[in-house]
């Protein structure tokens, strides 16, 4: 059924455990976005495929972070399948040099899923939306909902409830929290213009704030 008939593919699924052993996040985050695109490839009416990444697939870089792909020829499928070949042992060995200078395997496996999607689309349309640390919404359902404690919402409902006394930081750094509300209406319009027949046919798009209106610790934590 889905084969004949859908048209368009959200692939939200992920892992968002940020220390999870690098075999079984390349399991999920890697080909799990492998497995839904194989599937895309053979749907007949197939007019959009979306990725949701994280703005952090880059986090090894510094300045600026732009919408496209950073070294997209890498012999990503030859490094996948190298650590997928190790034991268990071998990679608790050398996980930090396995994943260079990325700070956990969450972000070197979305940004491994990322690369190995533009090389493996052929000529699918293709939108990689990257939001950076998703917060309680700002309007919609209401002010404030969230339905989990991952990302912003752990520290937020912790530190609400007195669990957490402090973080780390002057109250000027800034951290790029975006809107859970703001995300998901950004990914349904990047995913309604990526389906158009007279646009391109890739797509990346960093939802974020940092650049644009960045929020401090002190104001989230007026805020919340």
């Amino acid at each position: 059924m889905i084969i004949d008939k859908c048209d368009i593919i959200i692939n939200s699924a992920a892992s968002v455990n940020f220390n999870d052993p690098l075999q079984e996040a390349l399991q999920i985050n890697y080909f799990g976005c492998q497995r839904v695109l194989e599937l895309a490839k053979e749907c007949k009416h197939l007019e959009i495929f979306t990725q949701v990444s994280t703005c952090y697939v880059n986090c090894n870089r510094l300045g600026y972070i732009e919408e496209k792909i950073y070294n997209p020829d890498a012999d990503v499928g030859s490094i996948v399948q190298n650590i997928m070949n190790m034991t268990v042992q071998d990679i608790k060995a050398s996980e930090s040099k396995l994943i260079g200078d990325y700070p956990n395997t969450y972000t070197f496996t979305k940004m491994m899923a990322e690369k190995q999607l533009v090389q493996s689309k052929g000529d699918l349309n293709v939108v990689i939306w990257r939001p950076a640390i998703i917060a309680s919404s700002i309007s919609d359902p209401f002010p404030g909902w969230t339905d989990q404690l991952s990302a912003a919402g752990g520290v937020t409902i912790l530190g609400g409830m007195g669990f957490i006394p402090y973080l780390y930081g002057t109250g000027l750094n800034t951290v790029d929290l975006i809107p859970v509300d703001i995300v998901t209406n950004g990914l349904l319009v990047a995913t309604c213009h990526g389906a158009r027949p007279d646009t391109e046919k890739l797509h990346i798009y960093n939802c974020g704030t940092s650049v644009q209106n960045p929020i401090t610790l002190y104001d989230y934590k007026e805020t919340m």
